[in-house]
């Protein structure tokens, strides 16, 4: 198996997890499968509310036998960067695959858990990866949400667990109106919450593997709507 395997220069890269750690703020746990990363790159990547631009600001490994989505408190960013991270990472000015990496960069917050991230050289390339980035979100539309404006809304974890779910709701030819990436929000609930006068048998949201707020559960009760989770 090893003969077979084959290192190229072009970047794949995939978003495994979008975490928050304390202190520091909003990371992404990634596979680096081909290519590098380094300090300072300009990154690209699909988030919920459109393509996200950014600055790497630290690449961090887990130290050996330390397993990359552990649980980290920090005392700060500074910590982790400069002084103590020993303990719990290493950090890189660039990396190359194959790897699981921690990467901190400013305006993470609406990343999405399965997109790919793309390295822009320059303003060309940035506008181009914008545009790609998006394309995996605009596909998932165009295949699942329905043109007459009824249907069930669908909230997953990452882009994976979300195609999966719209694929079976298809194939049992349950309609989608909708559907996000991420925790389930008041405002999720609010942006269904017509079909529960437009078409009351599909006034639910179908929420996979994700945190559900407690002002959408009351918000969701007081409109009439009903979320079923499952992990």
């Amino acid at each position: 198996m090893n003969k077979s395997l084959m290192y190229v220069s072009s970047l794949s890269c995939t978003i495994l997890e979008v975490k928050k750690v304390e202190e520091m703020g909003t990371t992404l746990d990634v596979i680096l499968s081909n290519g590098h990363l380094k300090y300072g790159d300009t990154i690209v990547l699909c988030g919920t509310d459109g393509p996200i631009v950014t600055k790497v600001r630290a690449l961090l490994t887990p130290q050996p036998m330390k397993e990359l989505r552990i649980k980290v408190r920090l005392l700060s960013y500074e910590r982790v960067i400069h002084a103590n991270y020993q303990s719990t990472y290493v950090r890189h000015e660039t990396v190359k695959a194959a790897l699981g990496v921690k990467i901190y960069a400013p305006g993470l917050d609406k990343a999405i858990a399965g997109a790919r991230v793309y390295v822009a050289e320059n303003e060309e390339e940035e506008s181009y990866f914008k545009d790609l980035c998006m394309d995996d979100l605009q596909t998932l539309k165009r295949f699942a949400v329905g043109q007459k404006g009824k249907g069930v809304y669908v909230q997953a974890s990452t882009l994976g667990a979300l195609e999966a779910l719209l694929t079976f709701l298809q194939t049992s030819k349950i309609p989608v109106h909708d559907f996000g990436v991420g925790p389930v929000f008041a405002k999720t609930i609010r942006a269904h919450a017509a079909m529960a006068e437009k078409a009351p048998e599909y006034a639910c949201v179908l929420a996979f593997d994700v945190n559900i707020e407690k002002d959408a559960k009351e918000f969701a009760a007081k409109e009439g709507l009903k979320i079923f989770a499952g992990k």
